[in-house]
């Protein structure tokens, strides 16, 4: 799961298609509200990774991006400047990470929150999480021919947002005002997804 942050954190530095919003939209009520994630370690995997590591006795790929679930929560990267939540109270989970950053201007902190989605596929016998399909929340239908890159360009900002969002045609943004909007684009963004890529449990947590 840790590799979707990354994903994320990447975004926040310039426009994509990518939905966000300065005020965070989901709060520790909503995560309340998640279903559980099996604690220990978890892998992310692209559908081009998984065609790598079809043994999973074998050693991991170079591709496989390696996180970690503790008290059934994603644990983010040792950052203080980033917070994660996992929202439930609909489908799918929706991932909102915040991050802080400086205005490079004044050098004012300013906080932005970007969004992804988890849509369980696998629960073990306790009714954890133990598998889910992951993607990038996006503001509307990419434009023909854009490609996974190309969610980084302003070129590439969705020419009809989806209800609830707006584009920011001079900052090159699209942001959403509404929880709603966040879970409906979510909803609508697993169709144009082109990763493919699952987050998977793989083993039990390391002892003390």
């Amino acid at each position: 799961m840790r590799a979707l942050l990354i994903v994320l954190a990447s975004l926040t530095l310039c426009a994509c298609n990518v939905v966000m919003s300065e005020e965070p939209l989901f709060t520790e009520a909503d995560a309340k509200r998640a279903p559980a994630f099996r604690d220990g370690a978890w892998v992310s995997l692209t559908a081009e990774c998984q065609a790598q590591w079809r043994d999973p006795k074998a050693p991991p790929p170079s591709c496989v991006e390696h996180g970690e679930v503790r008290g059934g929560r994603l644990v983010p990267p040792d950052d203080p400047s980033m917070a994660v939540i996992v929202a439930g109270g609909g489908e799918p989970l929706i991932v909102q990470v915040r991050f802080t950053q400086e205005e490079a201007a004044t050098g004012e902190p300013f906080r932005v929150h970007i969004y992804g989605a988890l849509k369980p596929t696998r629960l073990d016998e306790r009714g954890r999480i133990v598998e889910a399909r992951r993607w990038l929340v996006l503001c509307g239908e990419p434009p023909p021919g854009a490609g996974q890159d190309s969610l980084r360009r302003e070129e590439h900002l969705t020419a009809r947002p989806l209800p609830g969002l707006t584009v920011d045609k001079e900052l090159g943004i699209c942001r959403a005002g509404t929880a709603a909007a966040v879970r409906a684009a979510a909803r609508a963004s697993e169709a144009w997804d082109l990763e493919k890529a699952v987050v998977r449990w793989v083993g039990d947590p390391t002892p003390p």
